[in-house]
């Protein structure tokens, strides 16, 4: 059996020697030739033809399995000249984007000269020059001109894009700056953008959240952009908006505009609603940037959107990884997915920077009294069916048990699930017995807002600023109440703020008119610079989610911090005595943190992309010593949990 390999708009094979009939009913086909059917070709005349944007990696596979049965004597190929032009000409091209990309990651001198003439001339534009691995950065982002920076947060990634902007701007290759991220970073933008730039520049942004647009309708939203895009220099667009402007925002992104999808993790879902406007509005883009600090904080699948964003049309000759081979990649796929990647994206970390180091974590044990001992038994054996579940009403018990009885929303899941989160119910209360719901709903202080208070108040008598991480709204509620009532400047921000309310509280607490904020990292833990006022972290409530933790430390952990300058975090702990042990979920929570922030930090140093934990894992981790070794443990047999799944769970 004789085959053609050619390429036309697409790889093709044609048998020669026999009809496309007869080769579908071949052993070759129906056995042999893998490769080739698992790139879905189409059978066409007396061709089998290959989707125009198969990889080229793909067609060399099935052009070695082909060889190899030549060798074999089952088949004869021949391979026309416009084929081998065609692979030679994608992979010099793949290989040269690639070169240029750790040519500049390395610094090599073959690209210093470039580099040296883009230093100089954004040092002139901007007011506050960029440090000189940020200026590298920039430089990197600016050549690729489609790239990914995951530096960590904190360390000046908003700055350095704006140096890219700069350099493009004065070469009249952009106008505007059109920024996807989360409403939480709108101010650090325009903050950045008047830090970086001078006065005769000043910023014209446009965000649909400014007073000015709260009673405009979506259609004239729409026609401000269609019609008056170039009246702005920065455009603020949270990615929940993308969908309603869709089509204005890829005609602003497919003009002369830097566009910027800043924390893209948010669109890490594949085939979710936000992923795919994302895909839309950058597929036209001459130049666009994606800025996070956790690339892939589950599995290798995080960065499928994330490079369809950046190379729309590139993906499959540049990479080509199926979704099924990131969900479960290979040793040799993750050398692979990593070799691929490493020229697209650069990072930088806080140290190469020269951030004053933080000062050894602080951990505050809580002894538990015998009500919260009593009360840990029933959650224990009630609740072991579903782990997120026990996990969410023993912290609740930690923090204030009356809360066991009440909804949970999907915010406050949102703290620990991966998964899409999700409202779920209260427990009821007829499941425990007279004596332990009134301990369940007695008004008195747990042992861990005892120990908060007193840390709190030593705190602020100190004269110092602090800023209380919870992951419940009642226990903000509770601790803002209390410092309340002790004549504290206290004050709260929660997801149900009003933007131009949270405004006024972040801009009081920088003036040091508010001395102790109390929050939760799902509302305030991205795009917030307050280590200038405060240098002081109370992690009252805290989940294994290692991006909430990295977000919400390098809210006072930052680039300009000055030299010498401490930072501080405390993490209070429940201790629980469980038969005649000391057992403490939070301890087992920082402990994994810890050991998540360690393979980090490891990946980073080595230059590589580390895929996180599953939920399962944690789970599994977290509550270690709750169980005897001898009875059944539910956590470690459930690894299909309903509690991690996308359906909604009924605490019961």
């Amino acid at each position: 059996m004789r085959l053609n390999l050619s390429y036309d708009e697409g790889f093709i094979v044609a048998p020669v020697d026999l009809s496309i009939e007869k080769f579908k009913k071949s052993s070759l086909w129906k056995i042999r030739l893998s490769a080739l059917r698992a790139a879905h070709p189409v059978m066409k005349g007396n061709v089998i033809a290959c989707p125009a944007d198969t990889p080229t990696s793909v067609i060399r596979r099935i052009i070695e399995q082909l060889e190899r049965l030549d060798k074999r004597g089952l088949c004869s190929i021949d391979i026309s000249s416009e084929l081998v032009n065609y692979l030679n000409d994608e992979e010099s091209y793949i290989e040269q984007r690639a070169r240029v990309g750790i040519s500049i990651k390395l610094q090599e001198d073959s690209v210093r000269s470039r580099f040296n003439e883009f230093r100089t001339t954004i040092d002139g534009i901007m007011k506050r020059p960029l440090r000189e691995k940020q200026a590298w950065d920039a430089f990197f982002m600016m050549t690729m001109r489609h790239a990914a920076n995951f530096s960590v947060p904190g360390s000046g990634k908003t700055a350095s894009v704006l140096g890219v902007f700069a350099y493009l701007r004065e070469l009249s290759l952009v106008d505007r700056l059109l920024v996807v991220s989360p409403i939480n970073a709108f101010g650090s933008w325009r903050d950045e953008w008047r830090a970086c730039f001078s006065e005769d520049d000043p910023c014209r942004s446009l965000s649909f959240h400014d007073v000015r647009f709260s009673n405009k309708s979506i259609d004239n939203r729409a026609r401000e952009l269609a019609l008056n895009a170039g009246r702005y220099n920065l455009i603020l667009m949270n990615y929940q908006a993308c969908n309603r402007y869709e089509k204005q925002l890829h005609d602003v992104a497919s003009g002369k505009t830097l566009l910027v999808f800043d924390e893209v993790h948010r669109v890490k879902r594949i085939d979710g609603v936000l992923a795919k406007s994302a895909l839309a509005i950058s597929e036209d883009a001459p130049f666009t940037i994606a800025l996070t600090g956790t690339p892939i904080p589950n599995s290798y699948s995080d960065i499928y959107n994330l490079l369809h964003i950046l190379y729309p049309n590139e993906y499959q000759s540049f990479f080509g990884f199926s979704k099924r081979m990131l969900a479960k990649p290979s040793q040799s796929d993750v050398a692979r997915i990593n070799e691929s990647v490493q020229p697209f994206f650069c990072r930088t970390n806080k140290e190469m920077l020269g951030v004053p180091s933080p000062n050894p974590d602080k951990t505050i044990a809580a002894k538990a009294t015998e009500e919260e001992n009593e009360l840990l038994e029933h959650i224990r054996y009630e609740m072991r069916g579903d782990p997120l579940a026990m996990i969410i009403r023993i912290m609740q018990l930690e923090s204030n048990a009356s809360m066991i009885f009440d909804s949970v929303s999907g915010g406050e899941i949102g703290s620990f699930s991966s998964d899409e989160a999700k409202a779920l119910s209260g427990v009821d209360p007829a499941k425990y017995s007279e004596r332990r719901h009134e301990l369940a709903i007695s008004d008195y202080p747990s042992s861990k807002l005892i120990a908060c208070m007193k840390l709190l108040t030593d705190l602020l008598e100190q004269g110092r600023s602090v800023i209380v991480w919870c992951v419940f709204i009642q226990s903000i509620d509770d601790i803002t109440a209390r410092l309340s009532r002790l004549d504290y400047a206290v004050s709260s921000i929660t997801g149900a703020t009003d933007p131009e309310e949270r405004d006024h509280i972040l801009d009081a607490f920088k003036r040091g008119e508010i001395k102790a904020l109390v929050t939760n990292p799902h509302t305030l833990a991205e795009s917030v610079s307050l280590h200038t006022v405060c240098h002081d972290a109370v992690y009252y409530e805290y989940s294994y989610n290692l991006i909430h933790l990295l977000q919400s430390k390098d809210r006072i952990h930052r680039l300009g911090l000055s030299e010498g300058q401490y930072t501080q975090y405390y993490f209070l702990q429940t201790e629980f005595e469980v038969k005649g042990k000391t057992w403490s979920l939070d301890e087992n929570i920082y402990q994994r943190l810890q050991e998540k922030e360690r393979t980090m930090t490891e990946a980073i140093d080595h230059g590589v992309l580390e895929a996180g934990a599953t939920d399962e894992q944690d789970l599994e981790i977290v509550f270690r010593g709750l169980f005897d070794d001898a009875e059944e443990n539910p956590i470690l047999n459930a690894v299909a949990l309903s509690a991690v799944s996308s359906s909604p769970t009924v605490l019961n």
